[in-house]
């Protein structure tokens, strides 16, 4: 019988308790305040996702420039685009022609098409320079979320 297995058997006979200040189900003991931590750490990074990017969604939505959203939150502006992408692919952002030109769209649609959409690279190669990587991410994202609807 191995150690967990034999943890496990404790745990069933009600010798080990999972609760914080305990014994935890492999065998170690944690100090109440280091569990409570733990929580806390993981809730907070969680909640400050999706505010960050939804504090994003407000300014985008006011009209402003990556520039301005990304100087304004004092972001990089990379950080900003990955805030739109992920907000394009859940659907909150639907009309993206202000940050990507329609007839560029309709190239990279295409290109992920034929490519594919699982990875950046061999889409730009097929597109080349006159794309840059925060347009087809942009796209990609409008492209998936797109195809998740259907």
């Amino acid at each position: 019988m191995g150690r967990e297995e034999r943890i496990d058997k404790r745990e069933e006979n009600g010798d080990v308790h999972s609760e914080p200040g305990r014994f935890t189900k492999y065998g170690f003991k944690k100090k109440k305040e280091e569990a409570d931590f733990d929580e806390i750490k993981v809730e907070k990074k969680t909640l400050s996702t999706k505010l960050t990017q939804l504090e994003t969604l407000d300014l985008f939505l006011k009209g402003k420039r990556i520039a301005e959203i990304a100087a304004e939150r004092e972001m990089a502006e990379n950080t900003i685009y990955g805030h739109l992408e992920f907000l394009i692919e859940k659907g909150l952002i639907k009309d993206i022609n202000k940050l990507v030109d329609a007839k560029k769209q309709d190239k990279i649609f295409a290109a992920i098409k034929k490519v594919g959409a699982d990875k950046l690279t061999p889409i730009k190669d097929h597109l080349g320079d006159d794309y840059s990587w925060e347009e087809i991410k942009l796209t990609r994202a409008k492209f998936k979320q797109v195809a998740g609807n259907k």
